[in-house]
C-alpha cells in the first residue's frame, strides 16, 4: 500500500523520512519478535507553484503487507517530524477514465448554484523527485528532477 506524507519541513532529508518511518513500523511490544512490515521505497517531491513560486514538499512510502500500512498511518498521523505534525494517510490514485468530475459534466450538463464554477486542482505546478540526501537548502538545479507538469 502506498502511504502519502503531507508537508514535510523543507530541511528533511530522506534518511529522515526513512526513520520516521521505521519508527512508525516497529511494534510498541512484541513477545515473539515479530515483524510488523516493512518499506519497500520511499520518495521525497517538491510541489512548486509556476506563479508565486512557493514550494511544497510532500512523501510517498510503499509499505507492505497493508495491515502494517494501515496501523502506520494510524501511528504517524499527528506525529512530530522535525517538530511539524504530519498528515500520513492512504495515497489514492487516480485514472483519467475514472474522473469523476468529468464523468459529472458530461451527464449534467446544466448546473445549479450549489456547484462548483471551476475545477479546483491546483493549475501550473511543478512536482519534482529529491535526490537521496538533499535538502531544502541546497541547490535546486541539483537536487531535483523534472516528473510532470
Amino acid at each position: 500500500m502506498d502511504i502519502f506524507i503531507r508537508n514535510l519541513p523543507e530541511s528533511v532529508t530522506r534518511l529522515d523520512l526513512i526513520n520516521f518511518i521505521e519508527k512508525g513500523l516497529k511494534p510498541r511490544w512484541s513477545l515473539f519478535g515479530s515483524n510488523n512490515g516493512r518499506m519497500l521505497k520511499c520518495q521525497i517531491f517538491v510541489v512548486t507553484n509556476m506563479h508565486t513560486r512557493a514550494s511544497e514538499f510532500h512523501a510517498l512510502a510503499k509499505v507492505e503487507p497493508s495491515s502494517a500500512a494501515n496501523s502506520l498511518i494510524a501511528k504517524l498521523n499527528g506525529s512530530l517530524l522535525k517538530g511539524k505534525p504530519m498528515t500520513v494517510r492512504k495515497f489514492m490514485r487516480r485514472s483519467i477514465l475514472r474522473n469523476r468530475r468529468r464523468q459529472s459534466l458530461e451527464i449534467k450538463p446544466e448546473r445549479t448554484e450549489n456547484q462548483r464554477r471551476t475545477d479546483r486542482r491546483r493549475s501550473n505546478i511543478r512536482i519534482d523527485i529529491l535526490h537521496a540526501g538533499a535538502t531544502g537548502a541546497q541547490s535546486k538545479s541539483t537536487r531535483r528532477e523534472k516528473m510532470a507538469i
